[in-house]
């Protein structure tokens, strides 16, 4: 299983490069509609994002103008862990591990607060299977107790969602699965 994760993780990187800056804005701008026009995301107040990368559905759109109004929590890596930080603006992100943008400040220890987490990955099924970069950060974060019930999507170009992701038994199914086309809340049994 090992040895097929990591053949999976290496076509689905190739997949995300590959697709033009052309192709990533505009699915990027149609997912973050998407999500800003969905129920759930309008009445949340505390929401897990990220800082996106260049090669990942560009977020930033999503920080910018929401920051203001709900409380947006950005990952900071601390050792194997992901702590939350609010995110205060593009001037207080710093480059830190792994190229990735992380905010400064205090972490945001209520993690029951949290009413929804947008999910980056490699690629994504139909059952909500996720395929990470393989250190595991989102696995531990999605399972922590506090967090369980907490709706997980997955937020993918189109390209990414794939037939089936292979999965271990610590990995994290998510609830639904945001592409260009919409919010797809996911069947464990398809």
């Amino acid at each position: 299983m090992i040895q097929q994760k990591k053949i999976q993780r290496q076509h689905l990187r190739k997949v995300r490069c590959e697709l033009t800056l052309a192709i990533r804005q505009e699915q990027s701008r149609r997912i973050v509609a998407c999500i800003e026009q969905h129920p759930l995301f309008q009445s949340a107040k505390v929401v897990v994002c990220y800082a996106s990368l260049p090669e990942e559905v560009d977020l930033f759109p999503l920080l910018r103008r929401w920051g203001s109004e709900k409380t947006l929590l950005l990952p900071v890596v601390d050792g194997d862990m992901l702590n939350l930080v609010p995110y205060e603006g593009d001037n207080m992100l710093r480059a830190a591990k792994f190229g990735v943008l992380e905010p400064v400040g205090e972490p945001f220890n209520d993690l029951s607060a949290v009413n929804l987490v947008l999910v980056p990955g490699l690629g994504f099924d139909v059952r909500g299977g996720r395929m990470g970069f393989g250190r595991g950060f989102y696995d531990r974060l999605l399972s922590n107790p506090q967090m369980l019930t907490t709706p997980k999507w997955g937020i993918a170009f189109a390209e990414q969602i794939v037939p089936e992701i292979v999965m271990e038994p610590h990995d994290v199914f998510l609830d639904a699965i945001v592409s260009p086309g919409g919010v797809h809340v996911v069947s464990r049994f398809a």
